[in-house]
């Protein structure tokens, strides 16, 4: 299987795409919290993203906002892969695309947040040594520092 991997070369109808289709994938689930056109709008407008496809579909996709300057710090605000592709390293792929581009334009850090209850998704985050940072609730904050980030 063939994957390709994209940055920022995805449109609107892909994104909000994706979003419906994995939004039962999260804990809780994502179209419980955001309306899902309007995340699509943000992610388009303000966040790098980085794509997955396979035969011209979008099947994964990780942004980020990259735009806190003042503390060099980005936010990942989203990542998805379609279920069918789960477990062969698109999210891995994704996830290193998306702090390879932290790295590579100075910043420091990136921070993300989880749901305590998601403990694949918990798992996940720190085997890319995010550290949890704080909780609020359910949501747990994680933090990765690139001081040590090795490409």
């Amino acid at each position: 299987m063939k994957i390709i991997y994209t940055q920022n070369q995805t449109i609107f109808e892909d994104i909000y795409e994706i979003l419906k289709l994995t939004a039962s994938d999260f804990i809780p689930p994502l179209n419980g919290r955001v309306n899902i056109r309007d995340y699509a709008v943000k992610i388009k407008e303000k966040a790098c993203c980085f794509e997955a496809w396979h035969n011209n579909k979008l099947i994964g996709l990780a942004a980020c906002y990259y735009n806190n300057l003042e503390q060099q710090t980005g936010y990942l605000t989203h990542l998805s892969i379609l279920k069918s592709y789960c477990g062969n390293g698109v999210g891995q792929q994704l996830v290193q695309n998306c702090l390879q581009y932290g790295f590579d334009h100075n910043f420091k850090s990136v921070i993300l947040e989880a749901d305590r209850k998601n403990e694949k998704a918990l798992v996940f985050w720190k085997s890319f040594d995010f550290e949890p940072i704080y909780k609020n609730g359910d949501a747990v904050y994680f933090k990765r520092k690139f001081s040590d980030f090795v490409k």
